[in-house]
């Protein structure tokens, strides 16, 4: 070999290996504890996905073939039960409306941002929905202004129809999410709700740095995200992160009594943050590694709209949650 050969072949050696630790993460972490025979393969998920995402790289193959069983933050929820929840929990009563709660001024300046923005809640609607509902219609309206996001490319649905015959369970239900958001006083959650129609490229932001996270495996964005929604609204960061991070957390530590390997699929937003569910089991005395990417595509595709599986979104369908 000629000595300019020797330098090419050099500099392509150390190109490899600098690839090789350049590499992005997955957003999937392997969790052990000593003492315990059982692994769990926490996987971060966001509930809106992209076609071009799939098929997904093939270290999710991997950790799915390991897997015996698959839990969900809800696993095919009961839509009739939601219906129920929602007009139990996320209504006022006869003799209550909005306007009465926040203001006519108030009331007028969100049915305007609704309406300018392609709602079809009508004003007489608004009127008797409660602010943490309002809240799941105002993150529908800007999910809806990104048009490559579709539900049916979601991970919690792409992997429910990729699930085989892998039994298939909930960490939450629809109640505990529910009476999660219906917790919050209206009056801390209006407050929100009003300062994100007035900065709407928050939510854009919120949305990018999911989206980045679940591509690079970088969690920093989110940690971010999840730190400033925690100083400027920290009663429902602990309602809607801390406290459900922390009975979810329980319940893992319980799975890994079991010898089995379990697939946990999680909003990203739960594994950034303070008190986030990394942290509670490492605290725990877990072990808890991120795995890399292959760089190799898998066979994990995305479910068409024709095709897709019958579970629903999240009761929590804002970015991560």
């Amino acid at each position: 070999m000629n000595a300019g050969k020797k330098i090419l072949f050099s500099l392509l050696l150390v190109l490899s290996v600098l690839a090789l630790f350049a590499a992005d993460k997955a957003l999937i972490w392997e969790v052990v504890k000593t003492g315990q025979p059982g692994k769990i393969y926490l996987v971060g998920s966001i509930h809106l996905g992209r076609a071009d995402w799939y098929p997904l790289d093939s270290v999710y193959d991997k950790v799915l073939k390991e897997s015996h069983e698959m839990y969900f933050e809800i696993f095919e929820p009961d839509m009739t039960a939601l219906a129920m929840t929602i007009s139990t929990k996320g209504m006022y009563p006869p003799d209550k409306n909005l306007s009465g709660v926040i203001g006519q001024t108030q009331f007028a300046e969100l049915t305007r941002f609704f309406a300018e923005n392609g709602s079809k809640t009508p004003p007489f609607l608004l009127e008797k929905m409660r602010p943490w509902l309002i809240s799941i219609e105002l993150a529908g309206l800007y999910v809806r202004k990104e048009k490559t996001l579709k539900s049916y490319y979601g991970l919690e649905k792409v992997f429910t129809a990729n699930r085989g015959e892998r039994p298939g369970h909930s960490l939450e239900s629809i109640d505990s999410q529910m009476n999660a958001m219906a917790s919050i006083p209206d009056d801390v959650m209006i407050q929100s709700i009003l300062k994100s129609i007035r900065d709407p490229e928050k939510a854009k932001r919120e949305l990018d740095a999911t989206l980045a996270s679940l591509h690079s495996g970088d969690i920093a964005k989110l940690a971010e995200m999840c730190g400033e929604i925690a100083r400027e609204t920290p009663e429902i960061y602990r309602k809607l992160f801390t406290e459900r991070n922390t009975a979810i957390a329980k319940k893992l530590l319980l799975l890994l009594k079991e010898k089995k390997v379990f697939f946990v699929l999680v909003g990203a937003g739960h594994f950034a943050g303070k008190d986030n569910i990394r942290d509670l089991l490492a605290k725990a005395g877990c072990r808890i590694i991120q795995l890399e990417k292959t760089g190799k595509k898998g066979a994990i595709k995305g479910a068409p709209p024709e095709k897709r599986p019958s579970a629903a979104p999240s009761a929590l369908p804002q970015a991560g949650l």
